[in-house]
């Protein structure tokens, strides 16, 4: 059975004010030959995680002989903002580099994979461009662009679906008795225009970093099929070796049944093991 050690590390500007757990395994010196993973707040969830997967994970990656830093971005969970009047994407990008900052002035990695879930996807994707000590990033449901099959595969099962029809006469009729006062919730995630997005992948990929892109069921509304990635980013083709796009249409976004944590697990595992070790 493999062992681990979890302990409570601080960082950061503010007295110490960031707060994470820092998972090492048993076999740490064969750890201290690959990468530290390193993964923090998906929107304002703590640093655990939904589900819980970052605690799963970490501890499964140990398993593997690789260490990990699960923290609290400045502001969110247990850890005190960092800096004041900062762009929040700003500010987030600056966490991350003073984790890794944390990390390699201790002797804890001198190298690192970013794990991107969703919102923290947004981070991830510019402190990986910005920090050469980055050498591999995982993208969880990141950025995605609809391109014409993906268009036509949303409109195709759309007509298809049996309820469509009835639930359209549906909206149409509770809209006449809804309140004028009722707010329109929705949630959406803005990203960068496409073609700056494609060439900083390259400019990573140009700088040696290994990608690796999951994408579920769950976000259908922008990618909804397995080749989606390589029409996004058709320029990327020359890089395959160092990229690998999955996508999963029977998991759903938070991941909410453990068959579905356990497929992200494995995925994650699976290729650090075949990229790294």
């Amino acid at each position: 059975m493999s062992t681990f050690s979890e302990k409570i590390v601080r960082f950061g500007a503010s007295n110490a004010g960031m707060v994470g757990i820092y998972t090492v395994p048993g076999a740490d010196q064969l750890a201290a030959e690959r990468p530290t993973v390193v993964f923090w707040n998906v929107g304002v969830s703590h640093r655990i995680g939904p589900q819980r997967h970052y605690v799963q994970l970490s501890r499964h990656l140990a398993a593997l002989n690789y260490r990990s830093l699960r923290f609290d971005l400045g502001g969110l969970g247990d850890s005190q903002t960092q800096a004041a009047g900062n762009m929040r994407l700003d500010q987030e990008v600056a966490d991350i580099k003073s984790a890794l900052d944390f990390l390699e002035a201790n002797g804890l990695g001198h190298s690192f994979v970013l794990v991107g879930f969703c919102s923290s996807a947004a981070s991830a994707h510019p402190a990986a461009l910005s920090d050469p000590r980055v050498q591999g990033l995982v993208m969880i449901d990141g950025y995605g662009y609809a391109t014409p099959m993906h268009t036509v595969l949303h409109t195709v099962r759309r007509l298809a679906s049996p309820g469509n029809i009835w639930s359209r006469i549906s909206r149409v009729f509770k809209s006449r008795f809804k309140k004028l006062n009722t707010p329109n919730i929705s949630y959406f995630l803005e990203f960068p225009p496409k073609d700056r997005v494609e060439a900083e992948i390259i400019s990573m990929s140009e700088r040696g970093v290994r990608f690796l892109y999951i994408y579920t069921g769950g976000i259908q509304s922008y990618y909804n099929h397995a080749q989606q990635f390589w029409r996004m980013f058709p320029l990327l083709g020359k890089y395959r070796s160092q990229i690998t796009a999955k996508y999963f249409n029977d998991v759903n976004h938070l991941f909410s049944y453990q068959k579905n944590r356990g497929t992200m697990i494995q995925t994650i595992e699976h290729w650090l093991v075949d990229t790294f070790a």
